[in-house]
Order: C-alpha cells, then structure tokens, then sequence
C-alpha cells in the first residue's frame, strides 16, 4: 500500500475516533455541570483528560496539527482542575463545549477532505488561554488526584517508526473489534436476501417435483392402460420423482438453515443501540435550555434497545426537532416552574419499547403541556377548520408550517413545524402521535419499524401491480358491496359498526386509473389505521401475509408517492411497498364521491352456498372472510376447533362447506375434521385444511382422517382454494 493510500486510511481511522472522544468529552461536561459529588467529580474529570489525550496523541499522528494544539490546551485546562489548582466554573465550562464543537466542526470537514485554515479550530485556542488563567481555588473537590497522567505516560514511551511510515492511531483491534464501513454491510445484506429468494424458489421447484410425482404416483394407481415396457418405465419414473424429490428437499431444509442463519446474523450486525441516535441530544438541550433562560435534565431510557442502523439514522432529525419542541413550547422558565409547585428543572425523557416488529419510541416532557387555544387561533389565522374535540385540535401541529411560536427562531426551529417530524417518520412506515396533560407535559410516541430491509407485510394486487402494506398498520380487512357506501360529507364512506370509514380505491389514491367493474358486485378493502384515524382501501385481490425483504428504489424513484421501496417476489415479479401513512393521509384529504361505487358494477346474485372459516388468528381469518365473502359465499367465521364444532353441532346441516386450520386451541384441525367424519348427520361435510404445516406425514394424516383437500399457506394461492371449494360445493 502507498503511503497517501495509507494515510487516507489512517484518517478514516482517525475521524471514526474523533467522533467517540468528542462524544466523551460532550458527556463528561455535561455530567460535571450536575455537581456530583467528590469520588464522581474525580471520575469525570479522568474520563474528559484520557478523551483529550488519546485525541491529542492521534491527532499528532496524522499530522492534524490544529486538533492537537486545542487537546493540549485541554489537557491543561483538565490537569489543573484534577491536581486541584482550579475549580472549573462557568468560563471554563463554556470554553471547553467551544473546544469540543471546533473539534467535531474539524472532524467534518477533514471527511469532506477540506483544509482547516478557515475552521473554528483556530479561534477556540485563545480562548482556551484565557480561561487557564482565570484560577479559582474555593470549594476543591475533597478527592485525592487519581494516577492516571503518570500511568500513561508511563505506557507511552517514544515510539521509533520505520521512515516516511506514520505510527499507528486509534484503539487497538484486540478484542475482536474491527471497523466496517457501512456501505460493505448493505452489500452483504442485499446478497442475503438474494440467497433467500434463491431459497424461495427452491421450495416452488420441490413442491413442483412433488405435484409432478403424484400426479404419477395417481395415474399408476388407476390402472393406466399402458404395455409392459411402458409400465416398467412409469414405474422407474415415478420412483426417481419420488428419490428427486427426497434430494430436493434436503437441499431446500440445508440452504433455508444457511440462508435464514445468514440473514439473521447481518441484520444483528446492521442493529445498534437506541442511545446511538440520542447522542448529541443531551448537549443540545443543554445549549437550547441556557439560551431561553430555562433547566433541563434529559434521560433515556431503555437506550440499549436495537434498532436497524439506518432507522436509527432516519430518525435523529427528528428526535432533535422534537427536543427543539419540548424546551420551546413545553418547559416553563424556573420561576413559573416554581410556582406552579413544579422543580425549578425541567425533565426531558426519551425511552423505547419492543412491540412485536416495531418499536415505540417515546418523548415526554414534564411542562405545560399543549397551549390549545393558541393552536385554535393559529388555525384561524391560517383559515384551517377548527375541530371541536381537543385530541383532534392537537393533530392540527402536524400540519405543513403549523407553529404557534410568535418569533421564528433557532430555538423553535425555524417556525418549520412538526409536519417534517411525522413526514420524515412517515417514510420509514411508521406514524407519530401526541398526547398531553395541562400543567403536567406532552408525549410524542413514535412507532417505527425494528428494521427498513425486512417487513411483515399484506400483499394485495390493484389492477395489475401487486403492493405491500405494513401488517402493523393494517387494523381489518372488510368486503365492500354498492349498498355498503354512502356519501357523507361528499365522502365515500362505509359503515362498519362504529363511525363512518372513508373507502377509496388502492389505485385511485395512487393517482392511477380506476379499477375494472367488479363481477362479483364486491370488492376486498384494507383498513389502515393510524392512532384513531382511519381508512378503507379497495383493491382487486388479497394476496397473502408474509415477510418481505425491502429494496431501495434509489435516488431517482426514491421519492415516489407513496412508495417507500420495493420487494421482488419469489417468480421474479416486483411489488412496491406503500406507505401506510402517506396513504392514510392522502385517503382522509380527498374530498368528494370517488369512482368506488361504479367500479362496483351491479349487486350481484345473493350467496347460494354458507361457508364455516375456522382459524385461531385474527389476520387470516380476516383475510380468508374476505376473499370468502368477494367470492359471493356467506360465510361464518369462528376461532378455533373447539367453537367450529359447537357450532356444527348446533347448526352443521345449514353449512355446506368447513375450512380450517390445524394448529389451534382446545381442538386442532385434524381433531375438528376426525370429530366431523364421526358424526350422524355431517359425516359427508366436506372439509377444506389451510395450514402452514407442510410435510408428507402432515398431508398423510390429513388425508387419513377425512379432509377432502390440503393447502400449505406457504404456497396459498386464493384462486386455488376458491377452485377447490367450487369443486366440492
């Protein structure tokens, strides 16, 4: 390697460290300004000298003269105030933050590759100066002067380096700790995802072979006219099929354990700790608070909670604007703090909690809480509809350009407002709600995915494009008639039970032309929800839930309405993933009777043939009701074997059809089917298994005790169990 390659590679080194000891040093001060006492004084003054001089010793390396200078200066500053000859005060204080901001402001600009001659390095020297002279000697912390100087110095004895080669910088990568840029991991990630739509298909190809080998297995089984050496040959083949099939799916089991092993341990590599996105957020709050004459301590909690890098990148902006929020319009000076029989410190508190694939990250203030009349007045001055409900007034912040601060200011965020917080959490599928208490602080909550590669998602076709949508944002799915919409409002809308739900159609939200008149007189709807909002989306076809594994579109796509990436499928096709969110809003915006109602054509003929879905989760028994009720059966649907068959038992003869899961409470499928053949008055009931259990001995025993058909939910294709169905009805 040459030496500019070398130092350029040093310099990588070095800028990844400066940012960990500027972070130390961020800490440190913070800490120190709470006033610990003696033993923990003395702690974080050896954190913030080790943390200048590391940087100092690396900064030499590479040859950044400025950085050194100011981490010498810093050990001055630091050695003074651990010996004991100065107490740090206000000065100092605000000379060392200068330093460390100069510091990280240095750090971006060498990542950039640009000189420092202009940068804000140059300046915090002097000012460092000053503040080494100001001595104070009142009020020594009582805490003997820890070692640590002499211990490194006496590690550290000069170094002699081969010529023109410079020494080496930055921790040791004993331990097993070794820098990765973050572009190699994405590769890495997409080549395992990759690897797994190799391994889907593999499943298509065995189950293929499978069908294949039955199919021949079936036609030797009814006595096919065929000559002798015909016969030998069927026979042969039907034995290979059968040991092709035995190979294939070894091969399948051994490539899903590498491949599903693989995936797994990138994705924890890609995880990091929720603190790494809240890192700057104490310093900030700090600076803001000192600025408008306010106090605050901020907390996090639960920061060790992962989350996918790039989640983690999404989100900083605006948790920081949220912090902006809480110290403008939340927290109240001390004085009014003290009045109001509050301590004079305000409390700022980030925390996170795993709710199944997502993750609820949580920002809550003990201040004001929301000042609605001002959000009603602002609303007026824009000429915005003011609601009556007070949750519904406090959606109002999220709008484009909504702020109640009189003065645009940094503090308030340049009067941006809110709408960029839930825009920015919008794209990554997530949603952002607020909730407060007068007098007593505001709670942002912010639910996000665990992961932007990975999705559990419902798949529905709308003309000739098949979308994911996020399962966490899906609350139902209902079958939607002509005589179910009405227009309210010069809204399409539906009646479900409760409030009336906006539908729209899934093609017309995406600004494409109107669905084909259904034969059926029904169509499926998706209902998203989002807090207490939501909506209906018609779509041709409910496809499956399943796990995705999200591409990005790109700079070019990537902003795309309503497209937040794409995922391939297991033939090869390509489905776009939607934002639930960019939906939700578009959908609740429109105004006026959409073409919904005509895509319906006429009500069609009433059911003829009465259906019973069992299955103990609440998702597919959603999913199979609908595509049940589009397919103009009436169906009756019920959680698990054991209600299936107290309700056969009441009602079996006005049934003509039973699908079923197998593994349920109380009474699997495999007992509801037995129980059914069993019986006097429903033994011929015909009985449909859908079910996730796939192998041979599985199938055998469904066969054995009675089922008239076996469908994997791997494979469920809603076209091959309505086939089934209208052959045994």
């Amino acid at each position: 390697m040459d030496q500019t390659a070398l130092h350029r590679r040093l310099m990588g080194v070095f800028v990844a460290e400066l940012d960990e000891h500027v972070r130390s040093l961020n800490d440190g001060l913070l800490a120190l300004e709470k006033e610990p006492g003696a033993e923990e004084h003395a702690e974080h003054l050896k954190v913030l000298f080790r943390a200048a001089h590391s940087l100092k010793g690396s900064a030499r390396a590479v040859n950044v003269a400025p950085i050194e200078t100011v981490c010498h200066r810093l050990e001055e500053i630091l050695g003074a105030a651990r010996d004991g000859s100065i107490t740090l005060g206000p000065e100092h204080f605000a000379a060392i933050y200068a330093a460390a901001d100069a510091i990280a402001d240095a750090g971006v600009r060498l990542r950039a590759q640009r000189e420092l001659n202009d940068a804000p390095i140059g300046a915090v020297v002097a000012r460092l100066d000053a503040a080494a002279q100001a001595t104070a000697t009142a009020n020594v912390p009582a805490a003997a002067p820890p070692p640590v100087l002499q211990t490194v110095q006496e590690v550290e004895p000069p170094v002699h380096h081969a010529p023109d080669q410079p020494p080496p910088i930055g921790p040791s990568l004993d331990g097993g700790l070794v820098r990765v840029p973050a572009g190699k991991l994405d590769d890495i990630l997409a080549r395992g995802g990759e690897l797994l739509l190799a391994r889907y298909r593999l499943d298509l190809r065995v189950q293929a072979v499978d069908t294949l080998h039955r199919f021949v297995a079936d036609w030797m089984g009814e006595g096919a006219a065929v000559d002798a050496v015909a016969g030998d040959n069927l026979r042969r083949l039907e034995r290979e099929l059968k040991a092709l099939h035995a190979l294939l799916a070894q091969d399948a089991r051994q490539l899903n354990a590498v491949a599903g092993g693989l995936d797994h341990e990138v994705r924890n590599v890609r995880m990091l700790p929720l603190s790494e996105a809240c890192v700057g957020l104490d310093r900030l709050a700090r600076d803001l608070a000192l600025a408008s004459g306010k106090a605050v301590d901020v907390t996090v909690n639960d920061g060790r909670l992962e989350l996918d890098r790039a989640v983690l990148e999404a989100i900083k902006d605006p948790l920081v604007h949220l912090v902006r929020n809480a110290i403008d319009h939340g927290l109240e000076t001390p004085e009014e703090r003290l009045a109001a029989g509050k301590p004079p410190r305000g409390r700022l508190v980030i925390s996170a909690a795993l709710h199944s694939a997502q993750v609820e990250v949580v920002i809550s203030d003990d201040g004001r809480g929301l000042d609605l009349n001002a959000i009603r007045a602002k609303a007026r001055t824009k000429k915005l509809p003011v609601p009556e409900d007070d949750a519904d007034v406090a959606q109002l912040i999220f709008l484009p350009g909504f702020s109640t601060a009189p003065l645009i200011t940094e503090i308030s965020g340049r009067g941006v407002g809110l709408d960029v917080v839930r825009s920015k959490v919008g794209r990554l599928n997530g949603s952002v709600d607020v909730a407060f208490e007068a007098g007593r602080g505001t709670r942002f909550t912010l639910s996000l995915p665990r992961t932007l590669t990975k999705l559990r998602a419902l798949l529905v076709r709308d003309g000739e494009c098949v979308y994911a949508l996020n399962a966490s944002s899906v609350a139902r799915v209902v079958s939607v008639g002509r005589a179910d919409i009405r227009t309210v409002e010069g809204r399409d809308v539906i009646l479900t039970g409760g409030a009336p739900l906006p539908v729209v159609g899934l093609a017309q939200t995406l600004g494409l032309p109107p669905r084909s008149p259904s034969t059926t007189g029904k169509i499926s709807a998706v209902v998203l929800a989002r807090g207490e909002s939501e909506a209906a989306f018609a779509v041709d076809e409910l496809i499956a839930e399943q796990d995705v594994f999200i591409k990005n579109l790109g700079v070019r796509l990537g902003r795309v309405g309503h497209v937040t990436g794409a995922t391939i499928m297991p033939n090869g096709s390509v489905a776009l993933v939607l934002s639930a969110s960019g939906l939700l809003e578009a959908a609740l915006g429109k105004s006026g009777p959409g073409t919904l109602a005509a895509s319906l054509g006429e009500a069609g003929p009433p059911a003829r043939k009465r259906l019973l879905a069992v299955d103990d989760s609440v998702t597919t028994r959603t999913l199979m009701q609908s595509v049940l009720d589009a397919a103009g059966y009436d169906v009756t649907v019920v959680v698990d074997g054991a209600d299936a068959w107290a309700t056969l038992q009441e009602r079996g003869t006005e049934f003509d059809l039973v699908v079923s899961d197998i593994e349920m409470p109380r009474m699997d499928g495999f007992a509801l089917t037995q129980a059914i053949r069993s019986s006097s008055h429903i033994a011929d009931l015909p009985v449909v298994l859908v079910t996730a259990r796939s192998s041979d001995q599985d199938k055998t025993r469904g066969m054995e005790v009675g089922a008239n058909a076996y469908l994997v939910k791997s494979t469920f294709d809603q076209n091959a169990l309505l086939d089934v169905i209208a052959q045994l009805v």
